[in-house]
């Protein structure tokens, strides 16, 4: 069976298809759940090696961004924790005892980026402090008065090793 169309149906019929196609493209969830559970995430706690250390530990994944630590919700722009931001939160407390401690401290950390892409690692280093501030390792993220950031080389999924140390 054959149809004729004039020049004009067409682009219209066109227009309306290409329509379509760009409303049934997959939209990218912002605030995605992780997909290893907190619990299972590898780790390893370290015994201190003198008295000034307050904990010494590894986890084996990457921090959240501060670019995917907030997530958008609503027209009046109200902003919560996100997925990725809980979920890390979640995995520090399972390796940080709470002490609240309420001196001044040093924060040392080695960050093995999960790939080869560009990164700015002052990007992971807020939720870093707030996952330790929740665990209540230390009272308030104030209390840093030092902090050194060492980007580490590739770690396939990622790496993550702090020291937190007493002033």
């Amino acid at each position: 069976m054959t149809y004729i169309v004039t020049k004009a149906e067409f682009k219209r019929l066109m227009q309306k298809r290409n329509k379509q196609d760009q409303t049934e493209k997959k939209k990218v969830d912002p605030n995605p759940i992780p997909k290893v559970p907190a619990d299972q995430v590898q780790g390893t706690v370290f015994k201190p090696s003198s008295d000034d250390v307050l904990i010494e530990f590894e986890i084996l994944m990457t921090p959240p961004t501060v670019n995917h630590y907030w997530v958008e919700a609503g027209y009046r722009g109200r902003k919560y924790l996100s997925h990725r931001a809980h979920h890390f939160r979640a995995v520090i407390q399972r390796f940080v005892k709470p002490i609240n401690y309420s001196g001044e401290v040093q924060v040392f950390m080695e960050y093995h980026v999960p790939d080869k892409v560009k990164r700015d690692v002052d990007n992971v280093v807020k939720p870093i402090f707030d996952a330790l501030m929740k665990a209540q390792l230390i009272c308030d993220d104030s209390q840093i008065s030092n902090f050194v950031m060492m980007k580490q080389p590739v770690f396939k999924g990622g790496k993550l090793k702090v020291k937190v140390v007493r002033v």
